[in-house]
């Protein structure tokens, strides 16, 4: 709880310090942005982590040595899902930027945030199984992983594309948040 806390003030000084850089009318961009960018993640996560909890706290209640199976097929799960997301925002950015959105410009942004559905996805299976574990501790760890390498991206990111006006800037924050589903995943499955 405390650490959830901290994070969410972090979260709140970075979208204070993000909007300050960028201006109100990129982080309203942002904004229209994640309408989407929102139900991709629900779908690529579609549950993986519900049934990696509890596929793996039933194993480990049987004292089933197949656990790492287990995982493994849960993984398998949730990257098919995270997959099928990113191919359909991947390959249909270009429609729902133009007719959805009404905003051509959101085409690139969510190509960028695609990349990180099928690492969000596998995420959460090993949250999942960190859970069933009962080690939340290594969940926790790798949110705040997650958080301060979509920070730090974005701020290396600003550093190089702010002056480029709206859409780079916008660009760098999408990308941060990509690479930190990826650093996330990768720091979990380490």
């Amino acid at each position: 709880s405390a650490v959830s806390l901290i994070m969410s003030s972090v979260g709140i000084l970075f979208r204070t310090y993000a909007s300050n850089r960028v201006g109100s009318e990129t982080m309203g961009l942002l904004q229209l942005i994640l309408s989407v960018y929102f139900p991709a993640c629900t779908v690529a996560s579609s549950g993986v982590y519900v049934a990696s909890t509890r596929l793996c706290s039933e194993a480990l209640a049987r004292s089933d040595r197949k656990i790492s199976s287990i995982l493994s097929r849960c993984l398998l799960y949730g990257l098919s899902f995270g997959l099928a997301a990113f191919l359909a925002l991947f390959f249909g950015a270009k429609a729902i930027a133009i007719h959805w959105l009404k905003y051509s410009d959101a085409e690139i942004p969510l190509k960028i945030l695609s990349f990180g559905l099928p690492f969000l996805s596998a995420a959460n299976a090993l949250q999942g199984f960190f859970l069933s574990l009962r080690k939340a501790s290594y969940s926790t760890v790798l949110q705040i992983v997650e958080d301060f390498s979509k920070i730090g991206v974005t701020i290396l990111l600003f550093g190089i594309f702010l002056d480029e006006g709206p859409l780079p800037a916008l660009c760098a924050m999408v990308a941060g948040m990509a690479i930190g589903e990826i650093v996330s995943c990768i720091f979990g499955y380490l």
